[in-house]
């Protein structure tokens, strides 16, 4: 479970990565659904969650999914619905404003050549 990105911080109730159906735990309806399982039944979820999470909790979470979603009626609706929506990913990566370094700028702080710059995916700024 610590191996999750999101363990320190996620109000999920129920942990796919510690899910075992043998001591199943508790999913109350109307409680928060794992993250990156919302992602993963998502169209290229799978992928997106990739680069974002180990392998290895991406195989994890698929592994138990199917057996979750059995379990819990709840979990397996909200899995459904969250299918049809757009990525939380994606919105995020949409959202986040882009390094922007003026052109001229200092680089001491980087110590990167402004030349460089474009092969770091930073903008320049044109001097008006």
């Amino acid at each position: 479970m610590r191996s999750c990105l999101k363990w320190e911080s996620c109000n999920a109730s129920l942990c796919p990565l510690g899910w075992d159906e043998g001591k199943a735990g508790e999913h109350l309806q109307g409680e928060k659904v794992c993250p990156l399982a919302l992602e993963l039944v998502k169209d290229g979820g799978p992928e997106r969650v990739r680069s974002t999470a180990p392998e290895m909790v991406v195989l994890e979470i698929q592994k138990v999914l199917p057996a979750v979603s059995s379990a819990y009626s709840d979990i397996a609706k909200k899995l459904k619905r969250a299918a049809g929506t757009g990525s939380r990913i994606e919105r995020t990566r949409l959202l986040r404003p882009k390094t922007v370094v003026p052109h001229g700028g200092n680089c001491a702080e980087t110590g990167q050549d402004p030349t460089e710059w474009e092969s770091l995916g930073l903008e320049r700024l044109e001097s008006a």
